[in-house]
């Protein structure tokens, strides 16, 4: 026997929710691009340094970002090769300078515009940083393939 919910159900309100988790993303969340190309034809730092968004909690110097919030943080890493470049690029995210697990982002020969993206959910402790480390050879532009964010989504 099957059972169906019927009648009219009860207007639901979020002014009525409580024990949410408060979001800042305003004071915890970064968003750059590359505004230049870039290229690592051995393993180093991805200046991905062309802030369109930086939170008051936020601090980045080449490359590599730092939270002042302890937290989770959600992180999307968007790269993308400069057309015509054959340079592998084999990279990942990294947190205080060591690579995170499945955070690689690869690809090798691509000779054209082509692109990846890798997102993860990491834990930080406040001073935390976080950077992009390898080789590739990175279009960079005001309508770039290369995107950094992140932001903390929760204590």
């Amino acid at each position: 026997a099957s059972s169906k919910l019927t009648g009219a159900l009860p207007a639901i309100s979020g002014a009525s929710l409580t024990g949410l988790p408060e979001i800042d993303v305003d004071a915890d969340a970064w968003h750059y691009y590359m505004g230049t190309a870039q290229e690592n034809a051995s393993a180093a730092l991805f200046d991905i340094g062309t802030a369109v968004k930086t939170g008051s909690n936020i601090t980045e110097s080449g490359g590599v970002i730092t939270v002042g919030t302890a937290g989770w943080y959600l992180i999307t890493l968007d790269a993308g090769n400069n057309g015509g470049s054959t340079r592998a690029t084999d990279t990942h995210i990294r947190k205080n300078g060591t690579n995170i697990a499945n955070s690689r982002i690869y690809w090798a020969n691509a000779a054209e515009y082509a692109g990846k993206s890798r997102t993860i959910i990491i834990e930080a402790s406040a001073s935390d940083t976080f950077d992009v480390y390898g080789t590739g050879y990175w279009y960079g532009d005001s309508d770039t393939m290369v995107g950094w964010t992140g932001v903390r989504i929760g204590a």
